[in-house]
């Protein structure tokens, strides 16, 4: 029966995440052929072959950051749970990178991370993996609502408006800790009498089994790992074309902030981040080929490239035919 209900829960996401990718595609086809001017990269003029060798060297750089990042991220979450080193959490979270790209929201990223474990740490991997996930949703919107707020005459919204729903969120977020915090057993006992809600209160119970230091340490790499990503956006934006300025510094915040909403999967989510693109960056100088590109690049080096990576880290291990045990300590 749970299989069943996962099957159509799947199916249901692919389902959404094709028409969502359709309209996406759809925007950005009738975006380019609007597009009246002649593209060249020639009159590009940051884009030069020593300019483009820089940047690559970077982007692969930046991309080796932020698997360390999310590595140690990963590392310092399982072990609330099992002792594992920083090799074994960097090949899981290749292994999640492979696992998680082909399926809607990533639904199947905790699979690939929780294979290297025994059986009975699967779920705790899996609670842990959205854990993780919601630590990062929460750095993208801290970091997001002021750079909307320094953009509200760009994006037509007003100070005032913005500054309650920042207002709003802190305090929702605050009163969330405080009864995480001190009505954790009556939270417990509430969520348990609603079968559907299992899984948020397993992820209640692994969150007041980890230490506050460690929930620090986690959001601190989530939040670095989060301003890699946006210098690495911003550089490949410089090199099409656009010029250092705060706004477009304040956007690509906003622009990850729209990409983490919408269900996607694979190639819908190259839809989604360029139909979403197209609608920030208008503007600011870019023409819309060169911000298609960008976010395109930037998709395949940040999940193409590591999901790659993860699946010949799967192959190499044997995770196809059996399961692998955890190291010994």
């Amino acid at each position: 029966m749970k299989k069943l209900k996962m099957h159509l829960i799947l199916k249901k996401g692919r389902w959404i995440s094709l028409l969502v990718a359709t309209l996406s595609f759809s925007y950005i086809v009738f975006r380019l052929l609007q597009y009246k001017q002649q593209f060249s990269l020639s009159d590009i003029p940051h884009f030069t072959n020593q300019n483009l060798l820089i940047v690559l060297l970077v982007q692969a750089i930046m991309l080796c950051i932020n698997v360390f990042f999310e590595s140690k991220k990963w590392q310092l979450l399982i072990t609330t749970v099992t002792t594992v080193n920083f090799s074994k959490a960097l090949k899981m979270v290749m292994a999640g990178f492979a696992s998680g790209i082909i399926t809607p929201a990533k639904m199947g990223e905790p699979l690939g991370r929780a294979l290297f474990l025994k059986h009975k740490f699967w779920p705790h991997a899996t609670v842990l993996t959205y854990l993780g996930g919601m630590i990062s949703n929460a750095i993208v919107i801290i970091v997001a609502l002021p750079c909307l707020l320094l953009l509200h005459n760009v994006l037509w919204c007003t100070p005032p408006s913005m500054l309650l729903v920042y207002l709003l969120f802190l305090l929702l977020l605050t009163v969330t800790i405080m009864l995480l915090r001190h009505q954790k057993k009556r939270l417990y006992q509430y969520i348990h009498r609603f079968k559907p809600l299992q899984t948020l209160q397993q992820l209640l119970y692994q969150i007041s089994r980890i230490p506050k230091n460690t929930i620090g340490l986690v959001a601190g790499y989530t939040f670095l790992r989060f301003t890699v990503y946006c210098a690495q956006l911003i550089i490949i934006l410089w090199l099409l074309g656009a010029n250092f300025e705060p706004a477009i510094v304040a956007m690509v915040p906003l622009y990850f902030l729209l990409i983490s909403i919408a269900p996607s999967f694979f190639l819908a989510e190259l839809g989604i981040r360029g139909s979403v693109a197209l609608f920030i960056f208008t503007g600011v100088g870019l023409s819309d080929v060169s911000i298609v590109v960008a976010v395109s690049a930037l998709w395949v080096i940040n999940q193409v490239i590591p999901a790659l990576s993860g699946i010949v880290v799967i192959w190499r291990v044997g995770m196809l035919k059996k399961r692998i045990e955890p190291y010994r300590n």
